[in-house]
């Protein structure tokens, strides 16, 4: 703001996975570090960049969100909860937000090839579970 006396653009791009493995064994502090990294900071600086487009009369903020949304990928699932969680804020945002001309979207591009997704694109087995169709249900049957 104090550059160039207005914001624009907001870019949420953040991501950690510490924990990869099933939530039963999860512990607390992987559960709080991933939500503070993935939810907690883009949706408190999403606020203070709102208040502020609000003040000018619109702008932009936007999500990305990964392959996390998917919970069958890998062992990626506290991760996958606060993607998931992520497009609910989107939606929940963008409806709020719209009255004061500010637009919120997300985009879920897959696995980028970076040292934090190495593992899913490194194992051929990881790899093949990110291709895949995304599932439309969860449901198990008995």
């Amino acid at each position: 703001m104090k550059q160039f006396g207005r914001i624009d653009i907001l870019v949420n791009n953040a991501g950690t996975n510490p924990y990869n493995g099933p939530l039963i064994d999860a512990e607390e502090w992987a559960w709080d570090v991933t939500n503070n990294v993935n939810l907690k900071g883009p949706f408190m600086l999403s606020l203070i960049a709102a208040r502020k487009m609000r003040e000018q009369g619109g702008g932009n903020i936007h999500f990305n969100i990964g392959i996390g949304r998917r919970s069958e990928t890998s062992s990626l699932h506290i991760y996958s909860i606060t993607k998931a969680a992520m497009i609910m804020m989107t939606r929940v945002m963008a409806l709020e937000f719209g009255k004061y001309n500010i637009r919120v979207n997300s985009i879920a591009p897959g696995v980028i090839v970076t040292r934090f997704s190495e593992y899913l694109w490194k194992e051929p087995e990881a790899q093949q579970e990110c291709i895949k169709p995304e599932r439309t249900s969860h449901a198990r049957r008995t």
